[in-house]
């Protein structure tokens, strides 16, 4: 590295030093394709694309190869706004950007190749310090590199290694449309530019053709640094499969976790996919708020507001997270019409069977209150009715003038405080229109917002997974975004929605329910918080969530530099919910039992825990068996719940047969894939 200085300082007309950018100040710790694909991955999150990793990739590369025969140019030498252009155009061509404009697509295409470059890079230390040293020496330095992308470009990456004060200027072969690699013509560009010598010039970098030969041709003299170990590093950067490497990120994630004092530490994995999925799909629809609904939005927005900081490309381009304070018990109240037209289809599914006490209380009726119109229909107002909602009481009730005045009162306030606290966060949501995000299942409270304005504004829903809706439409379309019953469900989705409370636990907030709503400015939700909810959360799901969202942030960095498709996380998901549901240790079973004491039901009759008796496991014998036999991942929902059942009956040692199934699962998918390649056997 001395050479240079020595060179430099040797030489009796030297003033200037011309230095190469790539390989000899800058490194890379990937390919230089990897980039790439690092940008298309970027551009794909940002835009929404429909579109492959891989396939995004060789549309550009195809874009520039194109290019460079068609204007006969060195592709080095191809401006930049014309390469974007023609990778817009092919995309244009097939409907893939038909919601972005070109200089939208420009303007991210510029963020992601600079943002990609940079998380690869690192500084030539040595390099560096030779180079300042003689700048300090008063040596005007120049920057003069073959490259693709501008000198706009090259500028921003120098002055994020904290380099912006090296040079004097930055020579760009694709912004001067010549390379030093095509005859050295830049070279001849850039000495008419400063109006300089070629004897007053040494030409420092690690290509022998380009910076070297091609230098002299014009009379510049030029030293070669010898990068053979990098260029041979760059070359093995070839091999290697993305895949492995997602894997390997997340494997270690799970003995990290595996190792901590911490159960389902592990989650954390797919709540990252959900982020991830999330944020595409809101990148795509050009969503610009998010409500997070509670309790399971607390975490959530929190993982979400650090995915979008940590990935985003244009802080500008940011999407708003809001954190929303509802619940089905609260929603049903704000989207119930008057009396007469009210079938409360809501509360009974949810609860067919419910008691008179219970289902007055979903209007936050005061207890003397509902003693009192029990004591008029002359019942037991803690009596659980089946079938309420059809039963005689049922009727009397709707007609008793003390529940008619009461409800139709609760009802207004109800609304009347949902309205203002709407109007809190100052969206048109008629323009707009509201879009909830949610842990799932089947999009009850999404349903009752859309009631409450009267179907005239589109209430999307984007959820971690997706049951059976009960009444999906148009305005109220709603999006699994880790599995999904719709269009239909998969052996994945099976597999990922069967322990679906755990989900739920582990999202737990540090309040209590949603139970109404109040006027009062600030603080519209009325919440009750059953002490062991709030014991369960504070001793067990916070620290819980705190590890998570430590390895959370270690993930999201880890797979900054890795490029990774739908279908590997799919794959990779399924196989982690099988593993933790079927290989769950006891420190697992126990942590479960314990936060399953504050499971509480916050609509129709209150139900404390998660249940999993015998029973559940028993229904259809036969055709359990048969369907076990045939679609194991259709009984994984049942087959979680073997350990932990066994272990509340103190029998957890003869649950270690379970861990079989995973293998038999696997083996029965591996052979239907085999046997039955037409895909007619039912999944």
């Amino acid at each position: 590295m001395n050479k240079l200085f020595s060179t430099v300082e040797n030489s009796a007309e030297c003033t200037t030093v011309f230095c190469d950018l790539y390989d000899t100040l800058l490194h890379r710790t990937v390919h230089p394709h990897y980039t790439l694909k690092l940008w298309s991955k970027a551009m794909i999150r940002e835009l929404g694309l429909e579109l492959g990793i891989d396939d995004l990739f060789f549309i550009r590369k195809a874009s520039l190869e194109h290019l460079s025969e068609k204007l006969d140019k060195k592709s080095s030498e191809i401006p930049y706004r014309i390469q974007i252009r023609e990778v817009y155009n092919r995309l244009m061509n097939h409907d893939i950007v038909k919601h972005w404009t070109f200089d939208e697509f420009l303007s991210y295409s510029n963020a992601a190749d600079i943002q990609s470059e940079f998380d690869v890079q690192f500084v030539n230390k040595k390099v560096k310090t030779q180079l300042y040293k003689l700048k300090n020496k008063g040596y005007k330095l120049y920057c003069v590199s073959d490259f693709y992308m501008s000198k706009m470009h090259i500028v921003e990456l120098l002055k994020l290694h904290g380099l912006s004060d090296l040079f004097e200027d930055v020579f760009v072969s694709s912004t001067r449309e010549a390379s030093k690699e095509n005859k050295g013509s830049l070279y001849l560009n850039i000495l008419s530019e400063l109006q300089i010598k070629a004897s007053e010039v040494i030409m420092f970098g690690d290509n022998k053709q380009s910076d070297c030969l091609n230098a002299n041709k014009h009379g510049i003299e030029a030293v070669h640094i010898a990068n053979m170990q990098q260029r041979i590093t760059s070359k093995f950067k070839l091999f290697g499969s993305d895949q492995n490497d997602y894997e390997r990120v997340n494997r270690e994630l799970e003995e990290r976790s595996s190792r901590s004092s911490y159960a389902y530490g592990e989650y954390i994995i797919l709540f990252h996919t959900f982020m991830e999925r999330l944020y595409k799909e809101s990148k795509k629809k050009h969503i610009k708020n998010l409500f997070f609904i509670s309790r399971e939005g607390y975490f959530l927005k929190r993982l979400f507001d650090y995915y979008q900081k940590s990935v985003q490309l244009k802080p500008e381009d940011s999407i708003k997270a809001h954190y929303f304070k509802a619940s089905r018990a609260s929603t049903m109240q704000i989207s119930h019409k008057e009396l007469d037209v009210e079938y409360f289809e809501h509360m009974e599914r949810k609860d067919a069977n419910i008691s008179i006490e219970n289902f007055l209380k979903s209007f936050l009726f005061k207890d003397d209150l509902i003693k009192e119109i029990a004591d008029e229909l002359e019942c037991n107002q803690s009596e659980i009715i089946v079938d309420f909602y059809h039963s005689e009481l049922f009727i009397k009730l709707k007609s008793n003038a003390k529940f008619e005045k009461y409800y139709e009162e609760s009802r207004c306030k109800q609304r009347l405080a949902f309205q203002n606290y709407i109007d809190s966060f100052g969206i048109d949501f008629e323009k707009e229109g509201m879009n909830v995000v949610d842990v799932g299942w089947r999009g009850t409270m999404q349903e009752c917002i859309h009631a409450f304005f009267d179907d005239k504004v589109n209430v999307q829903g984007y959820y971690l997974g997706l049951k059976e809706g009960y009444k999906i439409t148009e305005s109220t379309k709603r999006y699994g975004l880790n599995f999904s019953v719709y269009p239909t469900a998969s052996p994945s989705d099976n597999v990922l929605m069967a322990n679906r409370q755990l989900y739920e636990q582990l999202l737990a907030a540090p309040h209590g329910s949603t139970i109404g709503y109040r006027n009062k400015a600030g603080d519209y939700s009325i919440e009750r918080y059953e002490e062991s909810e709030r014991n369960v959360y504070f001793e067990h799901i916070a620290p819980m969530q705190e590890f998570m969202f430590a390895q959370y942030s270690q993930l999201i960095e880890d797979l900054k530099i890795i490029c990774y498709e739908h279908n590997v996380v799919q794959e990779y998901m399924t196989d982690l919910a099988l593993r933790l549901g079927l290989f769950a240790d006891k420190k697992k079973i126990k942590f479960m039992h314990e936060i399953s004491k504050g499971f509480y039901q916050n609509v129709g009759n209150n139900e404390v825990g998660v249940s999993y008796e015998h029973s559940q496991l028993r229904e259809s014998k036969l055709g359990l068996i048969r369907r076990f036999i045939l679609f194991p991942e259709k009984t994984f929902r049942f087959l979680v719940k073997i350990k932990p059942m066994l272990y509340a009956k103190g029998f957890y040692r003869l649950s270690y047969p379970v861990n079989l199934i995973y293998y038999y699962i696997k083996f029965v998918n591996k052979l239907k894939g085999l046997i039955f390649k037409k895909k007619l056997l039912e999944y």
